[in-house]
């Protein structure tokens, strides 16, 4: 009988777990994590969302019926304005750090990857304006290897 495939979703909700419990809370710099996009912050800043993006579903070698899954997410960060241009910079540098600071402290997590860490640069370059509020994005590529069978 084949195994079921794994679903991507619970690597995501860890990831945003994980960020809340780092980022979110008294002295800490975001307001809140999400686990999926959101169509309207309703102003709050900063904000993080943790988002699914492709899988790719390989053989462990040649001949195998065991594979690892391989799961993309990106993570986004908004930090409004509001805040001024400077302290909207440093934010989303501190942001930026303490998400790398993350990833690095659970590359291995037992239960939910075998490795996870940045897929690519960031991608700091961009603002963009969410629910009528103009926010500094960037964008984190993560990925993480699943194995399974």
């Amino acid at each position: 009988m084949a195994a079921n495939a794994t679903n991507r979703e619970t690597g995501r909700d860890r990831i945003a777990s994980l960020l809340t419990t780092a980022l979110v809370g008294g002295g800490k710099p975001v307001q809140a994590v999400y686990s999926g996009k959101v169509a309207d912050f309703e102003g709050r800043s900063p904000i993080v969302t943790v988002t699914s993006g492709a899988s790719l579903r390989e053989y462990k070698y040649q001949g195998s019926t065991q594979w690892h899954n391989w799961f993309a997410y990106t993570i986004w960060v908004f930090v409004s304005y509001k805040h001024g241009d400077q302290e909207a910079e440093d934010l989303l540098d501190l942001i930026e750090k303490g998400i790398a600071n993350v990833i690095m402290d659970n590359r291995h997590d037992d239960g939910y990857w075998d490795i996870v860490e940045y897929s690519d640069p960031t991608d700091a370059s961009g603002d963009v304006v969410v629910g009528g509020t103009p926010y500094r994005r960037e964008i984190i590529g993560v990925r993480a290897r699943v194995g399974h069978g």
